[in-house]
């Protein structure tokens, strides 16, 4: 039994890594088949269908970014510090789950209704989280009092994009991007002096405007003139935007 559950575990993991690369319909089963070295007629002792890896791959993501924020809605803290914690835990499942990220943010609208609704439940559950330390921000008088709704749009748009143009072997460290774009919520542009210098301040050795070496969207700044390429870096050719909000229906 022991070997069936690793076994099915492999081929999960195989199929993740096929559709963020190829999508899910440019994986065939043969493709997957492939990846573990055994006959497409072999999959079926394993699964029904090529979507039953789908929906396990998109649960497995929606249970890696709740586990990751879970416990910072729940623990002590202030808004403002929960916020950047939970930006920082989001990128750091993206770092450590890049392809199962990408597969949940893309690939998850393919999934047939009944189990696309399940996954929607996971992602209301997830937004909510960020309501709450949200609305704990407000509560507390540390936010203003604006709609919560597309506060939460904003934040998530930030962190959904992460896995796009992050680099986990550039100069920040999944904590160090949180604080970064934490702080840049927190303080917008007009308060760059007053706060996202002071990460930099912080972090020191950090060159945040990427001006003659590698940061973390992957790339040497040959130019610092250089007009940007729309999208950021990364990514499957042909692939959506993850969209406005992790789960936003609207």
């Amino acid at each position: 039994m022991k070997w069936v559950q690793n076994s099915r575990a492999e081929l999960v993991r195989a199929a993740g890594e096929l559709f963020s690369q190829k999508g899910f319909y440019g994986t065939s089963i043969r493709d997957i088949a492939s990846a573990r070295g055994i006959r497409s007629g072999s999959l079926y002792a394993h699964i029904d269908s090529k979507e039953d890896l789908l929906f396990e791959v998109v649960m497995a993501g929606a249970a890696a970014f709740i586990d990751a924020l879970a416990p910072i809605v729940e623990g002590s803290g202030s808004a403002e510090e929960k916020l950047v914690a939970g930006l920082t835990a989001h990128i750091n499942v993206v770092a450590t789950h890049l392809e199962t990220s990408r597969v949940f943010l893309h690939e998850w609208l393919l999934l047939s209704h009944t189990r696309r609704e399940l996954i929607q439940q996971q992602r209301d559950r997830y937004e909510a989280m960020w309501t709450e330390i949200l609305q704990s921000g407000v509560d507390e008088g540390l936010f203003a009092p604006i709609s919560l709704r597309y506060a939460r749009l904003i934040v998530l748009s930030v962190a959904n994009w992460v896995y796009l143009w992050y680099d986990p072997q550039g100069p920040l460290s999944p904590r160090e991007m949180g604080e970064v774009l934490g702080h840049l919520l927190l303080f917008g542009l007009k308060g760059w002096n007053e706060g996202t210098r002071g990460v930099a301040t912080l972090l020191g050795h950090v060159d945040l405007d990427g001006a003659g070496g590698r940061d973390n969207d992957g790339d040497a700044d040959a130019d610092a003139d250089a007009e940007p390429s729309e999208g950021g870096g990364g990514g499957r050719p042909g692939s959506g935007a993850p969209g406005a909000s992790l789960c936003d229906r609207t």
